[in-house]
C-alpha cells in the first residue's frame, strides 16, 4: 500500500499526503509501508506516534519526530531496516516497547530531549547501538550516560548535537 485516503467529512480519521491520522491530526496512525519517499517529517500538529505507525517502512532512511510529539508508541518503527537517521524532538517523554526493533541500518539518533525519554531496554532490540551515534544537548550528555538513563547509556558514542 502506498497511500491511505480518507474522505472529507470523516468524523474519526483524516489523511495528508497518503498518511493516516486521527481527525485532528494529533496522532499519526499509519504511514503506508509501500510509500517510496525516503525522508519524512512528522507534522507539527502531531503529539503522538501510534503503535506500529511506521512498521515495515523499508524505504524510509530519515525520520524527524517533531518537537510537539510527547510519545512514540511500541513497535512504531518496527523493522524499518533502511532507517539510518532519527531526529527526536525535545518534548518526547516516552518511547515504547520495540519502537525501533530491527532498525539495523540505524547510524545516528539526534535527540533534543534534555531529559532522557523513558524507554524500555528493548526499544532498540536487533540494533547494534554501541555503533550508533547518539547526539544530545551538550548539557545533557552526562544524564544520557548515567545508569538512570538505562538504554541510553548503552550507546557507544554519546556526543553533543552539532550546531
Amino acid at each position: 500500500m502506498t497511500a491511505i485516503l480518507v474522505e472529507k467529512g470523516n468524523t474519526a480519521y483524516s489523511s495528508k499526503n497518503g498518511v493516516l491520522f486521527d481527525r485532528k491530526k494529533t496522532v499519526i496512525m499509519q504511514y503506508p509501508a509501500g510509500k517510496t519517499e525516503t525522508d519524512y517529517v512528522i507534522p507539527k500538529s502531531v503529539k503522538k506516534v501510534d503503535v506500529c505507525a511506521f512498521i515495515g517502512c523499508v524505504n524510509l532512511k530519515s525520520v524527524t519526530i517533531g518537537k510537539s510529539v510527547t510519545s512514540v508508541g511500541g513497535s512504531a518503527f518496527y523493522n524499518c531496516s533502511r532507517l539510518t537517521s532519527v531526529t527526536i524532538g525535545k518534548s518526547v517523554k516516552s518511547i515504547g516497547y520495540h519502537a525501533f526493533f530491527e532498525c539495523t541500518g540505524l547510524a545516528e539518533i539526534i535527540n533534543h530531549a534534555t531529559t532522557p525519554p523513558a524507554a524500555t531496554g528493548d526499544v532498540f532490540e536487533g540494533v547494534k547501538i554501541s555503533g550508533v551515534a547518539l547526539r544530545v544537548p551538550a548539557a545533557s550528555i552526562e544524564a544520557y550516560k548515567s545508569d538512570k538513563a538505562s538504554i541510553w547509556s548503552k550507546f557507544g558514542n554519546i556526543v553533543a548535537i552539532k550546531k
